[in-house]
């Protein structure tokens, strides 16, 4: 697959800033000038490049317009990185169009677009198990331990974290996730509730932002507020069964597991954090997505799915949710990148810490 690439854009924006006249600019915010050069910018690319190259191609090859240079526009303006997210995610298509196997490598690959991953994440899971998720031959007689297990390994694979001491993979992590689970209905008694849960409660960038907020500084540990976080549900010794209830345990746990990756992945972005990971990071994701209204709404979703689910009847509609509810929740990089600069993201990194910071649990 060909992929064309307009480079050095921000070189294109500062030409356009250089012939701003003085009149344009006065009586205008800083925002209002940088969105009247973007725009200039923007007609300047399509006339002298995009245009002309689209007419040479016949519109059959895909372009993007990108810049590597640290943007230095207002923290309201999303900034250049969006273009490399972009290619990423152009790139991505097209491959899996010709190689579906390369184009999960080329997820695991990148470190700038987390709808990648998770796309990457759905279709592994769609080629395995995700697709008959309610009737699947693969668990019965297994506890759904030994089920989250390979869940678990196969989406935290795709987004190849620097995790050199393996926390996203240890028995405290996975214990926290299966708490988070089932902690969603414990957190609110509102959450079947459609009028309160889907229009209360803050976004998942909101709840990304929030997570630093709530914390005086880099001495401040991150706490779970559920208990016993770190010690593993009683629920995940159970066997496998055709039943509503762990059809929802499943579910909620691939999506819980893929959203906090997510926040994850932000985190390190917008603290500019190049270490491997660390147990406070990890529980700052959690922590993040637990704030969020968007646990509840989860809950609520799946919920109504589940009222229609039949066993062995009529097609299994669990990997359509599945997918539909993640995507609905996908964090898309203008906005998030939007919030940089606003808070004090390296409070978050911090030195690590324990699991728990109180009491004797996983370590």
């Amino acid at each position: 697959p060909v992929i064309a690439i307009f480079t050095k854009y921000d070189l294109l924006v500062v030409h356009e800033d250089r012939l701003l006249k003085r009149a344009d600019r006065e009586g205008k915010s800083r925002q209002e000038i940088a969105q009247s050069i973007e725009k200039n910018a923007q007609t300047i690319l399509h006339e002298a490049c995009i245009e002309p190259f689209d007419r040479f191609v016949d519109n059959n090859i895909p372009h993007v317009t990108v810049s590597t240079v640290v943007d230095v526009r207002p923290p309201a303006e999303p900034g250049y990185e969006t273009g490399l997210s972009e290619l990423i995610q152009v790139t991505y298509d097209r491959v899996r169009g010709y190689l579906g196997d390369a184009s999960v490598v080329t997820a695991m690959a990148q470190r700038v677009n987390p709808r990648v991953n998770i796309q990457a994440s759905i279709e592994v899971g769609r080629r395995k198990y995700w697709e008959r998720l309610a009737t699947s031959v693969n668990f019965p007689g297994k506890t759904l331990q030994q089920c989250l297990d390979v869940i678990h390994a196969d989406i935290i694979a795709v987004w190849r974290f620097d995790d050199p001491n393996g926390y996203l993979s240890s028995r405290a992590f996975k214990a926290l996730m299966s708490n988070i689970v089932t902690g969603g209905e414990e957190q609110s008694g509102d959450w079947k509730d459609p009028k309160k849960t889907l229009v209360s409660g803050i976004s998942l960038v909101a709840g990304i932002a929030g997570i630093v907020s709530v914390f005086a500084g880099p001495a401040a540990p991150i706490v779970i507020p559920i208990a016993a976080s770190f010690v593993l549900a009683k629920w995940v010794f159970d066997v496998y069964r055709q039943t509503t209830v762990v059809l929802r345990l499943l579910m909620t746990y691939i999506i819980d597991l893929t959203l906090i990756l997510q926040n994850i992945f932000w985190l390190k972005t917008l603290t500019g954090f190049e270490g491997p990971l660390s147990r406070r990071l990890i529980k700052a994701g959690a922590r993040a997505y637990y704030d969020s209204n968007t646990k509840q709404t989860l809950c609520f979703k799946l919920e109504k799915h589940l009222e229609e689910v039949k066993f062995n009847v009529g097609p299994d509609t669990t990997l359509n949710t599945i997918v539909n509810l993640i995507e609905s929740c996908i964090i898309d990089s203008a906005e998030v990148l939007e919030q940089r600069g606003s808070f004090a993201f390296p409070e978050v990194v911090g030195d690590d810490e324990d699991w728990e910071i109180q009491g004797t649990g996983s370590q």
